[in-house]
């Protein structure tokens, strides 16, 4: 007669298959969790890529159809031809101008000219226009915020220096402010304008 003796796992042996089983199961979720949240960042990062990207070149496009009008403010005063700061001590960084080619499609009782402010505020860079060219007291303008995450904003205005002197980079424009008549009718040679955004670092546009 033959007889079968069946044997099963021990106590320990099971406590060690199940103790592998779980520090396979951690690590296995630990690798997945980390892969996840890089495609988050790499999603977040992306979307703010594109959101950059269109808020340059809507400034940009807008510096390039410029208008040499000068408009009135709520107060009925001429704004120059450009306006701005970059002085980010006094938390004061915006620069504002009026541009042409805006476009028409509904046929509306307005002007082609459009004045607009690009201003730095809590983390955002906004875009403000304004339905009516020169203002009202009672103006509100159409707020648009253009990409968020924004660390810090710095724009720099060219000035010729003139007499074979090298060309010097000023924190506002006009400089001096609006007292400064030769400047209000002009545009500074140059714009540059430094965006550090959070997940990219450190972004250069200079408008002509």
């Amino acid at each position: 007669m033959i007889r079968v003796t069946q044997k099963g796992f021990t106590l320990i042996e099971m406590l060690v298959a199940v103790l592998i089983f779980a520090l396979i199961s951690v690590g296995a979720y630990s690798t997945l969790d980390a892969a996840q949240d890089a495609q988050e960042t790499m999603r977040v990062r992306g979307e703010r890529f594109i959101q950059l990207q269109k808020a340059i070149t809507m400034l940009s496009r807008d510096y390039r159809q410029l208008s040499f009008r000068r408009a009135r403010d709520q107060y009925g005063e001429r704004t120059p031809i450009v306006r701005g700061a970059g002085d980010s001590e006094k938390d004061e960084i915006f620069i504002e101008f009026t541009r042409s080619g805006w476009r028409n499609p509904a046929q509306l009782p307005r002007s082609t000219l459009e004045h607009v402010i690009y201003r730095f505020e809590d983390g955002q860079l906004i875009r403000y226009s304004f339905l009516l060219l020169d203002q009202a007291q009672t103006s509100t303008p159409v707020r648009r915020v253009l990409i968020d995450g924004v660390l810090s904003m710095k724009i720099e205005f060219l000035k010729s220096a003139g007499q074979g002197l090298p060309d010097q980079w000023a924190k506002e424009w006009p400089i001096g402010g609006s007292v400064n008549v030769e400047d209000s009718n002009k545009t500074p040679r140059g714009i540059k304008v430094t965006l550090d955004v959070e997940g990219i670092g450190e972004v250069h546009r200079v408008l002509p």
